[in-house]
């Protein structure tokens, strides 16, 4: 269901069983995938908040997403702004340029997003958390209520300002199976990140740090 007050552009291209709520406004290259709901005054394909700015790529968000009222989820200046499957975004976060969410991510109200960031599947963006440009987030990843996120976070992380641990809590909630390798992992990550191989660990934890290092 689209309602009749919402802006929708020429260039949309809208999934099956979209529902689009009062007054939301998405302009530009978007794909939007099957069975996501965008909630009132949304604003999706807006131009990048860069100088100088323009439409560039496209912006393309996958199925099941929950995106609640007044996101806004900026035009890429470079490449692409993507969002993966089964996202809760919710109400007043900003998604900047050329950013890259994965699957499974939670991200609380108010959340900030600075350009080219990228966030792994799983991870929990806390309210009002605030992440600068560049920075890339691990997937498994929580970062605490109004934290300021400057730095690469690697897998299974938790971080509260300046501190970043190892979130022993949201792996235990998790679905990993293999627990102690994701620990194991973590513990040499941080102690020797020259020589970590990730060829030492099971499957299921050497795919997710693959994703880290693309």
């Amino acid at each position: 269901m689209i309602d009749k007050t919402a802006h929708i552009g020429k260039n949309v291209k809208i999934g099956n069983n979209v529902t689009i709520g009062k007054y939301c406004i998405i302009e530009g290259d978007v794909e939007i995938g099957d069975d996501t709901t965008i909630s009132h005054f949304c604003t999706i394909g807006t131009p990048a908040q860069t100088i100088p700015t323009d439409y560039v790529g496209k912006i393309k968000i996958g199925k099941r997403n929950t995106i609640r009222e007044y996101v806004s989820i900026n035009m890429p200046v470079k490449d692409m702004t993507s969002i993966g499957d089964d996202n809760f975004i919710m109400s007043s976060s900003n998604i900047g340029h050329d950013i890259k969410i994965g699957n499974n991510v939670v991200v609380c109200v108010g959340s900030q997003i600075g350009g080219h960031s990228t966030i792994g599947d799983y991870v929990k963006l806390g309210l009002n958390c605030c992440i600068h440009q560049y920075t890339k987030i691990g997937s498994y990843s929580m970062i605490g209520m109004g934290s300021q996120v400057r730095t690469t976070i690697p897998p299974f992380s938790i971080v509260e300002n300046e501190k970043i641990g190892f979130d022993i809590i949201g792996l235990s909630k998790s679905s990993i199976t293999d627990k102690k390798g994701a620990k194991k992992a973590y513990r040499d990550y941080n102690d020797d990140k020259a020589n970590f191989c990730i060829n030492n660990y099971t499957n299921e934890i050497k795919r997710i740090y693959e994703v880290y290092f693309k």
